[in-house]
């Protein structure tokens, strides 16, 4: 008596297993950073040069391409992780206080934050007081890990 060989392809869970392999990782995938990054824009009281925004910037606007925050620091007070923050041209010289007497142009405390500048000389952090100040930083970058 010869055994019976099954010559079709089996499947381990059959039809309901592959449907919830399917709906877990779209699932999966939809609830990862990457899908709710959001991007920001940042422009200052200028138009010159611009390359994301056509609007001059305020901190009371919602920091769309439309409507672009004024101030890198209230880019990243929105910002959350994985979001771009997009800094149009111009000179931006707000500054945060990082600890005691140190202040920065920008603290950046968020992980896995994209920063993009319109192009290094058009965009341009530069914090308030001379560069022979001691603990004053453009960008001051925070480790959370």
């Amino acid at each position: 008596m010869t055994p019976k060989v099954n010559k079709s392809p089996s499947v381990p869970f059959g039809l309901s297993g592959l449907l919830l392999f399917l709906l877990t990782t779209v699932y999966f995938l939809l609830s990862t950073p990457y899908a709710h990054a959001a991007l920001w824009y940042v422009n200052d009281t200028s138009a010159a040069g611009d390359v994301y925004t056509a609007n001059t910037g305020a901190d009371t606007q919602a920091g769309s391409s439309t409507y672009p925050f004024r101030t890198l620091g209230k880019a990243l007070q929105s910002a959350f992780s994985f979001d771009t923050i997009f800094i149009d041209a111009g000179i931006f010289d707000s500054f945060v206080t990082v600890n005691g007497g140190e202040t920065a142009g920008a603290r950046i405390d968020t992980d896995y934050l994209e920063i993009v500048g319109a192009d290094s000389k058009l965009t341009v952090i530069d914090p308030p007081g001379p560069n022979t100040l001691g603990g004053l930083f453009g960008i001051y970058a925070d480790t959370q890990i």
